[in-house]
Order: structure tokens, then sequence, then C-alpha cells
């Protein structure tokens, strides 16, 4: 899988530049608010901490009509060898334009926690960041909220919008909200670690927005946690004709574990709508998917591991998981081509266990319902349950390509079962 241009993105670090703090007292570095409607050549900030371990606090920068930013914009700023940047604030007003990037709060060596960026129109180039961390530090409860803008542009595919980002620490309990007509070029995520894990973050899409490549709650290197993706209204993620890019995903992890990641679609359009997915493959847990209205052009999974940029580089041998299980799927609106409660991909091992899936009312399933499915693996104890809706193909309650084994009890709850309850007509074809 393709991830759209997210290497792109993290370029911006590089502009930031380099800065190295003299030696002091540490103290907080807070300035009065700071206040651009003029062309600016360059970077502009409201605080910058200096000295070694001096933090960024509640410093305030507002970019209104008639800014022009050639560089970046940032609230505060705390340079190599000091602290942390901690409660600052970027606000992007009206027809303000950054052609660099915007970023809350920016910590080279230590935390980026609390940091805010708010906009209400206003056009960025190169992203937006509510809190980022260049070394070991935490990205933690930043946010960023925008009402209607555009980040980036088309034409290199520049512009992700991001409430967290560590480069090698954790990204945690960051918010990422988008209302209103909104336009992305690249990824949005609650959190996102390059070095590490992210959890418990959280986005919220409302109203009609375009998201060019993806969107995650939280993306963590070695594994996602308790992260959360909301889509509400009739937003559309990446391009029905582009199947390598177009993931909603409430939890995304490149080498670990999804565990209890949530994803609520209730409107919009994608290719895959996936609770918690793991690239190269680790173990998918307790992941939930819940779809309402909406169409999903390729998957919807409670849980996905897929393992296919391992397989390759190994030169085609299958990553080794323990599997996707307790996984669950509520679907009663909208259209899909496949749906599983769990499911491990052709280029992993695993089982998939107690994984369930739950249809109603007026539900279009194109192809094959699936409560757990794996290529090599066993398949135990998955449960499907529809009570309303059309599957094109067929329903199986358990799934393994490599025909080992499949527990089939018919009356006993926990075992793999097609449970069809004809409380609404019901069309299987």
């Amino acid at each position: 899988m393709k991830k759209g241009k997210i290497l792109l993105s993290l370029s911006i670090l590089a502009a930031l530049g380099s800065f190295s703090a003299p030696l002091s007292w540490a103290a907080d570095v807070t300035n009065p608010a700071k206040k651009v409607n003029t062309t600016v050549e360059g970077n502009v900030s409201a605080g910058v901490a200096e000295n070694e371990g001096d933090n960024a606090v509640s410093n305030i920068l507002t970019l209104d009509t008639g800014a022009d930013i050639s560089g970046n914009a940032t609230g505060g700023v705390a340079v190599e060898g000091a602290g942390n940047a901690l409660t600052n604030t970027v606000d992007v007003l009206d027809t303000a334009k950054v052609a660099g990037a915007v970023t809350g709060g920016v910590s080279y060596d230590g935390n980026a926690k609390e940091n805010v960026v708010n906009m209400a129109g206003g056009t960025v180039i190169r992203g937006v960041t509510g809190g980022r961390t260049l070394g070991t530090g935490e990205a933690a409860l930043n946010q960023v909220t925008i009402y209607g803008a555009a980040i980036g542009e088309e034409t290199e595919q520049s512009g992700a919008v991001f409430g967290g980002v560590s480069a090698k620490g954790m990204a945690n309990n960051n918010v990422v909200k988008i209302v209103g007509s909104t336009t992305t070029y690249e990824n949005v995520m609650g959190g996102f670690s390059t070095g590490a894990s992210a959890n418990g973050n959280k986005v919220t899409l409302s109203g009609t927005n375009s998201i060019g490549t993806n969107i995650y709650g939280g993306d963590g290197q070695t594994g996602a946690s308790n992260n959360e993706l909301i889509l509400e209204d009739n937003s559309t993620i990446g391009v029905e004709s582009n199947t390598e890019i177009g993931y909603a995903a409430g939890g995304y992890t490149h080498t670990g574990d999804v565990l209890s990641n949530k994803l609520t679609v209730e409107g919009g359009t994608m290719n895959y709508a996936i609770g918690g997915y793991t690239e190269t493959g680790g173990n998918a847990e307790s992941n939930e998917l819940t779809i309402t209205s909406g169409t999903v052009y390729v998957e919807a999974a409670g849980g996905l591991i897929d393992g296919k940029v391992e397989y390759e580089a190994n030169g085609g041998t299958r990553v080794e998981t323990e599997g996707a299980t307790k996984n669950i799927v509520t679907m009663n609106g909208g259209e899909v081509r496949n749906l599983s409660g769990g499911r491990v991909n052709y280029y992993a091992t695993g089982d998939a266990i107690a994984n369930e899936v739950y249809v109603s009312d007026e539900v279009q399933i194109d192809y094959l319902v699936r409560g757990g499915s794996t290529y090599y693996g066993n398949a135990n104890n998955n449960i499907v349950e529809m009570t309303g809706g059309t599957a094109g193909m067929g329903v199986e309650g358990g799934e393994s390509g490599a025909d080992l084994l499949i527990q089939t009890n018919k009356y006993h709850k926990k075992s793999n079962r097609t449970l069809i309850l004809i409380m609404q007509p019901l069309e299987l074809r």
C-alpha cells in the first residue's frame, strides 16, 4: 500500500531550520500576542525559546486578512537544545496565505503538548500541524480545527494535516476536527509517529470535504491503539480510480499491532474503511467498524492484517502473525464491495478468531460477507448475522483458504455461523 506523499509532508521539518541553544538558566518564553496582516518574507513565529532548557509557552500568532507568508508560520518554537513547546496557538483567518507550513508548537528536543491551530478560511501550502517534536519527545494533546480552508497544492501533492507529530517519540491524544468545505491534497491524521506508537488520537470530519490521499485517527510506526476516526456527512477520501489511496482507518501501524481502534462511517466515499489496519504484519484485535451510510468501493473490515510490503521485501516469505481476533463490524446502511469482521491477507499467516459482523436494514454488499477470513491459518468462532440487506456473492461465517481448521457449530453462540434472521426482506444472490 502506498501512503500518498508522507515523505513529502515530513520534508517541512527541514524547512524549520537548525538552531542551537546557548547555555543559560531555564525559563518560559511567553511573548505578547502577535498579529500579521501584511506580506512577510521568510518565517514568522510568535515566540522562540533559544536558551538551554527554555520552554516556548502560550505564544499566540494570528494571521489575518492580508497576511501572505512566504515561509512557515509557528506559534512557539523551542530550538535545538531548548525545552518544550506548550500551549502555543496559531489562528489563520479569512484570506491569509502561508506558502510553507503552519504549526502551533515545535520542539526540537523536548515535548510538544497542548498546542493549537485554528483555521477559519485561509490557504496553507505545506501542511498544518498542532504540535510537532523532532526528536524523542512526545506529541500529545495537540489540536487542529479547520473550518473551510485549502491545505496543500495539487501539483505537488503537498498539504497534510496532523494533530500531533513525533519523529521518534509517541503521538498520543491529539485531535483534528475538519468542518465545512475543506480541501487537503495529502493525508489527515490525528496523531502520527514515525518512530514509536500512536494512541488515543481522534479525527472528526464533517461537511463536504475532499481528502487527497488517506485519513487515519492515529498512525504509529510501532503500533496504534484506541484511536478513533468519525466520518460524517459527505466527504471524499482519495479517488475511486486509484486503489493505492483512499484509506480511512481508525488506527494504522506499519510494524506493530492495532488494538481497540474505531472507525464510524456516516457518509461519503472511500476505497477502504478499516477499524484497525496493520501494514506489515502485526496483530489486529478488538477494532470496530460502524457504517450507517456512504460507499466503500473496495473493502470494509473491522481489523485487517496486510503484510504485502514485508512479503515483497522478503522475496515472497509470508509474515507470521497471531492473527485478527475479536474485531466487530456493524452495518445498517450504505454500500460496500466486500465486508469482513477480521481478515488476514494473502501475504501473511495467522488465524481469524472470534470476529463478528452484524448487517441490517437497507445495506448493499456487492460481493462477500465474511465473519473471519484468512488464507494461511485457522478460522474459528466467527459470526455473521444478517437481518436485512443484500449480499451479491454469499455469506461465510469463517473462511480459511488453506483448508486448515474451520470449526463450525450452527447452534453454538461462539462457533462460526451464518445466522440469517428474516426480520426484513433479505436477498442473497
